[in-house]
């Protein structure tokens, strides 16, 4: 499994979807930025695996009322973007660091990072 991070979003959405290089990344941004409104969620990580793009939803705690939100978010997205073949999952840390998830890699959207860059 490769990881879609902003610098090789490029060549992979284009293979997967046949785009450029801008729509790429803002294919790829959007899917992971569309998650931001909830408050529950901390950070997205999008990966492609085969024609797939997988989605990681991280949060902290399991949060019935988050989940229902992020499922219904799913929903929007997978009808915006019809085309591609989206694998969504929601990950519960329960105070683990990110680490041990996903090692280095970095997230198409973080929500601390997201923070940082609006001050």
């Amino acid at each position: 499994m490769e990881v879609l991070t902003l610098g090789n979003a490029k060549h992979m959405m284009e293979h997967l979807l046949g785009m450029g290089t801008a729509t790429a990344q803002a294919l790829s941004s959007g899917v992971a930025s569309s998650f931001s409104d909830i408050p529950q969620v901390e950070s997205v990580y999008v990966s492609i695996d085969e024609n797939v793009m997988n989605v990681s939803i991280f949060v902290n705690h399991e949060d019935d009322e988050a989940y229902y939100k992020i499922y219904d978010r799913q929903t929007e997205v997978e009808k915006r973007e019809p085309r591609l073949c989206l694998d969504f999952r929601i990950v519960a840390r329960r105070d683990r660091p990110m680490s041990e998830f996903v090692g280095m890699t970095s997230p198409a959207w973080d929500r601390i990072a997201e923070a940082n860059r609006s001050h």
